[in-house]
C-alpha cells in the first residue's frame, strides 16, 4: 500500500464551477506502461532538436528523450504543450508568437522532437493562422503505412482533431503503428466560413470521402464525435455510393439540436460552455438550467427556431435572463472574446483574442450548420457511443437518442460510455474507448 510515485502539486487543479478537475489530476498520473516505453531513440540532429530535447525531458521529468520518441506515449498531455509553447520562445529562437492549438495540431501528426523541429523550421518567422491558405487535403495520416482497413476519424465542431488527441494516441500506443488510422481536418477555413449553413455539412462529407478514397483505401471504419458524427454518416454514405466498404459507422456524444438556431449570442453562450469557460466571467447566466429553460420558453413561441435577439425579448418568469443576454449584447464581442480568453480553463489550451475568436467563427458555423441540416435516413449499422454524464446546451439525452434511433435504418447498438461530452474522450477515458472501437472493428483499430 506505499505509492510508487509522490507528486506535489501547487494546487488541485478546479472545474470552472470550482470542484475538483478529475480528469486532469487523471492526466497528470502515470501511465501504467509509461516503464514499457521505448528509450532507444536517435540522437537530436541539430541545436534546435536538442533544445526542444532538452525542454521536453524537463517538462516530462525525464533523463533523456530522443528525437523520435512520442511525446504523448511518455506521459505528455495538453497541458504540457501549452506549458512547452509558453517557453518555446525561451529555448528556440524566433518562436515567439507561435499558437498553442497550432502546436498540438502539429503534434497529433508528428508527436516527436524531430516532427516540431520540422514545423518551426517551415514557420520562415510567420505566425501560422486557421484562417490562412487552405491546405491541400482534408487527409491526414496519423499511424501505419496506409492500407485497408483505413479507420478515419472526422473532426468535431473546431474544424480540427484536437479533440481526439488522447484517443490518437492510445490507438498509436496499442497498435504498434500496425493500424492504418486517419484524421479529416477542415482544410479551407475561408471557405467554410462564407458557406451556406445549409450545404456545409453534405458538401464538406462529399469532399472527404474523396480525399479517403484518393488516399488508397477501399475499406474503412468511419468514425466522428460531436458534429463529426453528424459529418461521419454523410461520409459514409458517400463512400458507399462510390463502391467502397463502410465496415463499421461510430457517432461519439453527437449533440443536434431540435430547432434551427439563429441567435448569435446564444452561439457564442453554447461555445463558452463547450470551452469549459464559466459563463458568468464573460457576463452571461451563471445557471446553465435557467438558459435552457428560458431557450425552451422561446420555443414554444416560436417552435422549431430561435430566431437571433429573441431570448432578450423574454417577460415574465425568466426576465432575469433576458436581461442578462441584452446587457451582454451591448458589449463588444472583443471585450467579450478577450473575457473568455481570461477565463478558459489550463485544461482547455491557452489562447490569444485572435486565435479563439476565430475558433469561435468556425464552432458558430458548425452549429448553424447542424440545426439546419435535414438527414435522409441511414440504411446502414450505426454504433452510438453515449456519454453517460450531463448534457449541455442546446440538447439533451432524450432527443439525441432519438435523433439516432429514426435516423437509422439498419442495426442501432447504443453503448453509454464514461464521463460528459466534454470529457469523455479525455486521458482517463481514452483506453475504454478504444477498447470499444476493437471490438466495433473487429480488432482492426488496434490489431
Amino acid at each position: 500500500m506505499v505509492p510508487a510515485q509522490w507528486r506535489i502539486l501547487d494546487a488541485l487543479p478546479l472545474t470552472a464551477n470550482g470542484k475538483v478537475d478529475r480528469s486532469a489530476l487523471a492526466a497528470r498520473l502515470p501511465r501504467e506502461d509509461t516503464a514499457a516505453v521505448a528509450t532507444v531513440s536517435a540522437e537530436p540532429a541539430d541545436d534546435l532538436e536538442r533544445s526542444l530535447a532538452a525542454l521536453w525531458a524537463e517538462l516530462l521529468e525525464r533523463e533523456h528523450v530522443g528525437r523520435d520518441d512520442d511525446f504523448f506515449a511518455l506521459g505528455g498531455d495538453s497541458l504540457l504543450v501549452a506549458r512547452m509553447v509558453g517557453r518555446l520562445g525561451e529555448a528556440v529562437p524566433d518562436a515567439d508568437g507561435v499558437e498553442w492549438e497550432v502546436v498540438l495540431r502539429h503534434m497529433l501528426r508528428r508527436p516527436t522532437v524531430s516532427g516540431l523541429a520540422s514545423y518551426l523550421r517551415d514557420r520562415s518567422g510567420a505566425q501560422e493562422s486557421r484562417t490562412s491558405a487552405a491546405a491541400a487535403t482534408p487527409y491526414v495520416a496519423l499511424n501505419g503505412s496506409g492500407g485497408d482497413p483505413v479507420t478515419a476519424l472526422v473532426h468535431a465542431g473546431t474544424g480540427t482533431l484536437v479533440p481526439y488527441r488522447a484517443l490518437i494516441t492510445e490507438i498509436r500506443r496499442r497498435s504498434g503503428g500496425a493500424a492504418t488510422l486517419a484524421g479529416l481536418e477542415l482544410p479551407d477555413v475561408a471557405a467554410f466560413l462564407g458557406a451556406d449553413p445549409r450545404t456545409v455539412i453534405t458538401r464538406w462529407a462529399a469532399d472527404y470521402a474523396h480525399a479517403l478514397l484518393e488516399g488508397g483505401g477501399r475499406r474503412f471504419h468511419v468514425v466522428g464525435y460531436c458534429l463529426g458524427g453528424l459529418i461521419a454518416t454523410e461520409v459514409a454514405r458517400t463512400l458507399t455510393e462510390a463502391g467502397a466498404e463502410v465496415a463499421s459507422l461510430t457517432a461519439i456524444s453527437t449533440h443536434r439540436p431540435p430547432f434551427r438556431l439563429d441567435d448569435e449570442l446564444i452561439s457564442e453562450y453554447a461555445f463558452a460552455v463547450m470551452m469549459g469557460i464559466d459563463p458568468a466571467a464573460v457576463g452571461f447566466p451563471a445557471d446553465e438550467n435557467r438558459v435552457s429553460a428560458a431557450s425552451d420558453a422561446l420555443l414554444e413561441q416560436t417552435p422549431g427556431l430561435l430566431p437571433d435577439g429573441a431570448i432578450g425579448r423574454l417577460e415574465g418568469e425568466y426576465a432575469d435572463v433576458a436581461a442578462c443576454f441584452r446587457e451582454l449584447a451591448a458589449v463588444p464581442r472583443e471585450v467579450r472574446v478577450e473575457r473568455m480568453c481570461a477565463a478558459v480553463p489550463p485544461s482547455a489550451g491557452s489562447y490569444g483574442p485572435e486565435a479563439l475568436h476565430d475558433l469561435f467563427r468556425i464552432f458558430r458555423q458548425s452549429v448553424f450548420a447542424i440545426s439546419r441540416y435535414d438527414p435522409e435516413p441511414y440504411a446502414g449499422d450505426v454504433t452510438f457511443l453515449r456519454h453517460s454524464g450531463s448534457y449541455p446546451f442546446p440538447g439533451n439525452k432524450e432527443s439525441v437518442t432519438d435523433y439516432w434511433e429514426r435516423l437509422v435504418l439498419g442495426d442501432l447498438r447504443i453503448v453509454d460510455v464514461p464521463g460528459d461530452h466534454f470529457s469523455c474522450l479525455s486521458v482517463p477515458y481514452a483506453p475504454g474507448v478504444v477498447k470499444l472501437l476493437g471490438e466495433i472493428t473487429g480488432g482492426d483499430v488496434i490489431r
